[in-house]
């Protein structure tokens, strides 16, 4: 594995791959590779076999960036401040009024539009957790 003083550059992957497949007898039985979509490791791993990225982690960036959005991201920063670690759940709605409720802090209040949005979200959002945990499973 690399040490941590050596940088993670699609050279260095590249160098340690090849190292690493020849040391356990490998490095021409390996036909495909999956990985993240970083260019450091798309590009190490292109340079001796072919690389797949990694469908769980292709639909999670998908969503970072469908998320990447003013209002949504304010809402979300509310809920942080208030129920952290944060999971956008339905069941949360209670959890965090009733945290609210007896916590002697000044917290943000979410609207009920923002409860609105937040419901919505979870909406969409639950057949790409379903597909990252099939995926993720496998």
């Amino acid at each position: 594995m690399l040490c941590n003083d050596m940088r993670h550059t699609s050279e260095n992957l590249a160098l340690e791959l090849r190292k690493v497949t020849t040391e356990w007898g490998i490095k021409d039985k390996i036909n495909l590779a999956v990985s993240d979509n970083a260019a450091n490791i798309v590009s190490a791993i292109k340079c001796g076999m072919k690389q797949l990225g990694c469908v769980a982690h292709t639909i999670n960036l998908t969503v970072k960036d469908g998320l990447k959005n003013d209002d949504i991201q304010t809402i979300i920063n509310k809920v942080k401040e208030i129920y952290k670690p944060v999971t956008l759940k339905l069941m949360l709605e209670e959890a965090i009024k009733s945290t609210v409720a007896i916590l002697d802090k000044e917290l943000p209040i979410l609207t009920a539009v923002e409860w609105k949005t937040i419901k919505e979200l979870c909406k969409i959002l639950r057949p790409f957790e379903d597909a990252t945990k099939t995926i993720s499973g496998e």
